[in-house]
């Protein structure tokens, strides 16, 4: 799909994010660093950012767990494995 046609909104990222964390944790979730292969419209650079953070906590992500997906899991998970 092309950007113009692409289905994926950030309310679809947000609602893929609350089931993963139902099953694994909001500590399991981080965001990636690029937007390459990403077709979501709403996400063309990294200035769509909040609109993400605000559908995470429409799905009910508390403020802690979006901080923890914009940047701490990912920090964490570096510490701990590198």
């Amino acid at each position: 799909p092309t950007r113009k046609n692409c289905r994926s909104t950030v309310e679809l990222i947000a609602k893929h994010a609350a089931h993963y964390k139902q099953v694994g944790g909001a500590q399991m979730i981080a965001l990636g660093s690029d937007f390459d292969g990403i077709e979501a419209h709403q996400l063309e650079n990294a200035a769509f950012l909040p609109l993400l953070a605000d559908a995470l906590r429409k799905e009910g992500f508390t403020e802690d767990e979006v901080e923890g997906i914009y940047y701490r899991n990912a920090m964490r998970f570096f510490e701990e494995n590198l």
